[in-house]
């Protein structure tokens, strides 16, 4: 719009689903460079998460104003922890273990049958391994969405009901997806480990040794060097599943 159109006070055409609250962990925010637009929008997992509108310019500046300061500071705190980079993965273990999918599950989705509707664990690391997992096979060219409950999160675009999949995945993450891999009802169709069997075993074994947060905090402090050497292991411990549900 322009200024002939008069003023702004929301943004036209707002969204047909009811609000809902996603999870914090965006990788974008975003919204036009001049005051013409009053749209902000975020990105989470690839995905366009949340679209809102601003009530008037001047509370769109002030927004701005308090976006523009919190870019300072998480550069400036960035800028601070930078030499751990090259010791830390920047990736969360989600995004890891579909780093180490995503060829073979490309290869796979191309043969499957289609359309394929991609579910996830209902935890939040399958939620968001679940996005990357749609995102790569629709950019493999497959024919693929998700469920209609689901369908809020991809605005109506790739919706596939139940009754009409060709295919219908699972993904999950961690200790629900080693579960979900021995359920009868499922066969693996591509799956991720960032350790060998060895030192998976360990990890399992050391985490064994307490129960419940308290439970590791007194373990932790009456055996620090085998709590640095879980928190090693756990480090670069991210494991996934993708699952074909047996029809």
């Amino acid at each position: 719009m322009t200024a002939k159109s008069g003023t702004i006070r929301e943004a036209p055409g707002a969204p047909g689903e009811p609000p809902r609250w996603a999870h914090g962990m965006k990788t974008a925010a975003g919204t036009s460079r001049s005051d013409t637009s009053l749209v902000w929008f975020t990105i989470g997992w690839t995905v366009l998460e949340e679209v809102r509108a601003v009530a008037s310019v001047r509370t769109r500046r002030v927004v701005g104003a308090v976006g523009a300061l919190a870019v300072t500071v998480t550069l400036a705190l960035g800028a601070l922890t930078a030499v751990q980079a090259f010791d830390d993965h920047p990736a969360l273990g989600e995004q890891r273990a579909y780093d180490r999918l995503a060829g073979r599950l490309q290869r796979a989705g191309r043969r499957l049958r289609a359309p394929v509707a991609v579910a996830d664990a209902a935890d939040l690391s399958s939620g968001g391994l679940g996005a990357s997992v749609l995102n790569g096979l629709l950019g493999a060219g497959v024919d693929a969405g998700v469920p209609p409950e689901f369908g809020w999160q991809v605005a109506g675009a790739h919706v596939v009901a139940r009754d009409r999949a060709g295919t219908r995945l699972l993904v999950a993450y961690g200790v629900e997806g080693e579960r979900l891999r021995h359920d009868p009802r499922y066969r693996v169709l591509v799956a991720t480990d960032e350790l060998p069997p060895a030192r998976r075993a360990e990890l399992d074994r050391l985490q064994a040794s307490y129960t419940g947060i308290r439970g590791q905090i007194r373990w932790s402090r009456n055996h620090p060097l085998l709590a640095r050497r879980m928190a090693e292991l756990a480090a670069h411990s991210a494991r996934a599943v993708v699952l074909v549900e047996r029809t």
